[in-house]
């Protein structure tokens, strides 16, 4: 009689290293962009940029409609600065999508905003990331992953 041994669980996903991901291949597709301007390619810049700006979006919105309602009260104040800082990185993504548009962007332009995205990311990662991977429930964390990997 041959016993079988049952598979072992699958290890649990996490959260914060998916979204930190996310965070590396935003940077990346930025300076792709900032590259791309640099060398006077608006072709290229102009064809790399919605990708970005879908995933960025896409990212904030995860965080803002998933993410910081389920933070303690007492996070208020921070919850209350990332928002801050996520409204101030819609109004760049504005500006250099229209700064594209008008061939008149700059790579200084991208510089500050991945300098911006680490600063930003640093915090929520201190705030957000590993508190989600440590206190919500499994099935929370896989309905995030889910949907943060559809979009």
């Amino acid at each position: 009689m041959t016993t079988t041994t049952p598979p072992a669980p699958e290890p649990k996903r996490s959260l914060r290293l998916a979204l930190l991901g996310d965070h590396r291949r935003m940077e990346e597709l930025i300076e792709n962009v900032g590259r791309c301007v640099s060398a006077d390619d608006r072709h290229g810049a102009l064809g790399e940029w919605p990708a970005l700006e879908r995933m960025l979006l896409a990212h904030m919105d995860l965080e803002e409609m998933l993410l910081f309602p389920k933070l303690s009260p007492s996070e208020a104040k921070a919850v209350g600065r990332l928002r801050a800082e996520h409204a101030d990185i819609r109004a760049r993504l504005g500006e250099i999508g229209l700064a594209l548009e008008l061939h008149v962007a700059r790579k200084a332009m991208f510089d500050d905003l991945v300098a911006r995205l680490l600063d930003h990311a640093g915090r929520e990662d201190d705030i957000l990331y590993g508190w989600a991977d440590r206190k919500l429930p499994e099935r929370v964390l896989e309905a995030l992953l889910r949907r943060r990997d559809d979009h």
